[in-house]
């Protein structure tokens, strides 16, 4: 951006960032951005696997590692969920099981929803075009050397 500015003050013109060149900007310092940066980045926040983790990764299963179904709903309770004293994990889990989400259509349904003529198709020559958007068209084509001719 900083060479750009300068070529534009070279050369006596003034220099703006709109909105797809600033999204321009950001793609090209993504693509930027190396491994070692990403290191360094979680190094400085502190999060940084030592040597022999690295080396040995522990093998115990995730699973091992979960609270019990008490312990979780205690968790829960404690965040403020309403959880009734008799209910098991698994009917707390399955409490919504039977709920359908989107109405079941029928062959029939289907096939009328796919074939009857809709009026809600357009074509290109039916949506307005502003000069604007032919400018805003010609610019990315020419800041990526595009030709569609």
């Amino acid at each position: 951006m900083l060479s750009r500015m300068v070529l534009c003050s070279d050369s006596g013109k003034s220099y703006a960032v709109d909105l797809r060149s600033a999204v321009g900007m950001l793609a090209e310092s993504g693509k930027a951005v190396t491994q070692e940066t990403l290191r360094n980045c979680f190094r400085h926040a502190g999060s940084t696997l030592d040597a022999e983790a690295a080396v040995s990764p522990q093998v115990d299963s995730v699973c091992d590692e979960l609270p019990s179904a008490d312990v979780a709903f205690d968790d829960l309770r404690a965040a403020g969920v309403s959880i009734p004293a008799g209910i098991t994990f698994e009917g707390f889990a399955d409490a919504d099981k039977d709920l359908e989400l989107c109405a079941e259509l029928t062959y029939d349904e289907i096939i009328h929803q796919v074939t009857e003529d809709s009026d809600d198709s357009y074509t290109a020559n039916e949506v307005g075009v502003d000069a604007s958007t032919d400018d805003t068209v010609i610019g990315v084509q020419r800041q990526h050397d595009v030709d569609l001719n």
